[in-house]
């Protein structure tokens, strides 16, 4: 089943890019809950319209008190209605910033102010593939992943490592039909 190797896929792609850039209370909370299973973490990275284009987002994540406040939509997100948490990116910075003004942060979906649905598509149902829609979403300065306007950078680079692996399955699957 190949869309089931996405599961370990996205544990490897986002635990690496929380190991690496995220507050380390929430590595030390999160990562080996991934590692055993015990816990999904989402990618919340395309767009409606935009694709996955990481330095034309439209999801906005407004400095608000101590915190942000994100607002707007992840579409064709895998394990948008069965994962805990994401790291979801939005831009911080003004359109034209581009690449610099995308941010990631960790966000618990299971917080008011998240719609999560379901897209009934042939191929992904074993990874529950849809939408995420934030309205108005309260996120703590903690769960800033890394610096500010840095997202684009960590979503590319853990890309180039994840794209191996999508290889592999695809040979693997490949070999086994």
């Amino acid at each position: 089943d190949l869309p089931m190797s996405y599961v370990q896929l996205l544990g490897s792609l986002l635990g690496g890019i929380l190991a690496k850039h995220a507050n380390p209370d929430i590595s030390r909370e999160w990562l080996p809950r991934i590692v055993k299973g015990e816990a999904l973490v989402a990618l919340g990275l395309t767009e409606p319209g935009g694709g996955s284009d990481a330095a034309s987002l439209k999801l906005r994540a407004v400095r608000s008190g101590n915190g942000y406040v994100l607002s707007g939509e992840k579409t064709s997100m895998s394990m948008s209605t069965e994962a805990d948490a994401a790291i979801v990116f939005a831009r911080t910075g003004a359109p034209d910033d581009g690449a610099r003004g995308v941010s990631g942060f960790f966000v618990d979906l299971n917080q008011p102010g998240i719609t999560r649905t379901r897209f009934e598509d042939l191929g992904t149902k074993s990874v529950a593939r849809g939408s995420a829609f934030f309205d108005e979403v309260f996120v703590p300065p903690e769960c800033l992943i890394g610096d500010e306007g840095r997202g684009f950078t960590q979503i590319m680079s853990g890309f180039d490592y994840s794209r191996a692996l999508i290889a592999l399955e695809c040979h693997g699957a490949a070999r086994a039909s």
